[in-house]
């Protein structure tokens, strides 16, 4: 996921994924411009993150999207 990270920088967005293990909640993250440069840079603190439905470490980066892949994926979901 790093190396896709690393080459959606270029694109200047990018979008992370995130699943708890715990409750099934799932979190997007975009990102944008310096914010890919600072993810990439302290990778490991993106990597697990609290989740915000049941408070627990247990958010786990599941993908990084492109906008375009994003987009295509959801834009069905968003009505």
């Amino acid at each position: 996921m790093y190396n896709k990270l690393s080459k959606l920088k270029k694109e200047d967005s990018a979008r992370l994924e995130y699943g708890c293990k715990e409750c099934g909640y799932i979190l997007y993250k975009p990102l944008m411009g310096d914010d890919i440069d600072k993810c990439l840079f302290s990778w490991d603190i993106y990597i697990l993150l609290s989740c915000p439905s049941c408070s627990e470490k247990t958010l786990e980066l599941y993908n990084v999207w492109s906008e375009d892949e994003w987009s295509r994926e959801h834009k069905y979901a968003e009505g």
